[in-house]
């Protein structure tokens, strides 16, 4: 069987036959989802408990609640729903869903579970269309692959939801001319719609995504700690500072969230990249006048997350009213060695007023 994508090898020897080795080119399974319908694959019981498992990883760095921006799939979504049912789950969760038209602000659901706002893309490629055909079955990542809309209808449909205050969550400021145009039939300033995994963004870009009142979630993992000297070369130094600009975002007043995505798991990763801006490869910092100060950082890790899904008046601040999550750390972010600053673990985790972690206690 020929392969429907080029990101995708069956490894053959010498006289054609097949090896059994395949390569994948991609951050998304594509083997599994389209070849792979006999082997035996995730089943609901095995979601249940790699999401309990996962969210007592998150616990142990201070985690207690998460936005998933990526847009939801549905199988997913009810991994959480069981998490929640028998009240086992220990980190709270925002989840962005896929293709539904009920979802504005803070959505549906409660104080441990919601799903609210809804995840898009321009197009599909041939990958995304390969893996969708494995639906409802999503391999790992529990993402929908059909959510793409067709770039010359996607103002059309943004502006659709904007009219029936559906909050969207896209990736990349590429974006941001689009949101200008919906903007002008149907005003989104106060709709907070999400841009993911800030990249590059120039003078003009800042403004639009301030005058918007669009939110934003950093992916410092890949532009500064890992890709940073690529961006660099490429742009130039007359762009330096366009290179997750989070200094300016700050200053011209748009509400940043730091993320991990997963890579790794702690939030104390992005807090030090956004403070040193160190990368892996160069060895030295890049755009350093976009560093945040340790207090920023923080009040991004936390305020800024809450404000993502309209809950700063729940969350993101130990003050009388608000859940009763916090955490007990190793080290003090604000006085420790910077470098430090990323291997910062929690002693002890509280969740709504429990105890669900603590370093050392046998799980």
């Amino acid at each position: 069987t020929t392969p429907a994508t080029a990101n995708i090898e069956f490894e053959k020897d010498s006289s054609g036959e097949l090896t059994g080795l395949i390569r994948e080119r991609t951050f998304m399974p594509i083997a599994e989802l389209g070849y792979f319908h006999m082997a035996p694959r995730f089943t609901p019981s095995d979601r249940v408990a790699g999401l309990r498992k996962a969210m007592r990883i998150y616990n142990a760095t201070g985690t207690t609640s998460v936005l998933e921006e990526h847009g939801a799939a549905q199988e997913l979504i009810a991994t959480y729903q069981a998490v929640h049912v028998t009240g086992d789950a220990t980190v709270r969760a925002h989840l962005v869903y896929n293709w539904s038209g009920w979802l504005g602000r803070r959505g549906l659901g409660d104080d441990w579970l919601r799903v609210g706002g809804m995840f898009t893309d321009t197009g599909m490629d041939a990958d995304a269309i390969f893996r969708a055909g494995a639906a409802p079955y999503t391999g790992w990542s529990g993402f929908n692959y059909d959510n793409g809309v067709p770039q010359n209808r996607m103002v059309e449909f943004m502006i659709e939801a904007a009219r029936n205050d559906i909050r969207l969550a896209v990736i990349g400021p590429r974006f941001l001319d689009m949101f200008e145009e919906v903007n002008r039939a149907v005003p989104i300033a106060d709709k907070r719609w999400i841009i993911g995994h800030l990249d590059v963004m120039n003078d003009e870009q800042i403004r639009k995504a301030a005058d918007l009142g669009v939110v934003m979630t950093t992916h410092t993992n890949r532009y500064i700690y890992k890709h940073g000297h690529i961006l660099r070369d490429e742009l130039g130094p007359e762009r330096l500072n366009d290179i997750s600009p989070l200094r300016r975002l700050l200053d011209a007043g748009v509400n940043i969230g730091l993320a991990t995505d997963n890579v790794p798991t702690t939030l104390f990763y992005p807090m030090w990249h956004a403070v040193s801006r160190w990368n892996m490869i160069s060895e030295d910092r890049i755009a350093p006048d976009q560093a945040l100060s340790r207090e920023d950082a923080l009040r991004c890790a936390t305020m800024g997350g809450a404000y993502l899904t309209f809950e700063e008046d729940k969350k993101g601040s130990i003050e009388v009213g608000k859940l009763a999550d916090m955490t007990v750390l190793s080290d003090d972010p604000l006085t420790c060695a910077e470098e430090t600053i990323k291997d910062i673990v929690a002693e002890t985790t509280i969740v709504g007023g429990r105890v669900v972690y603590e370093r050392g206690a046998v799980s």
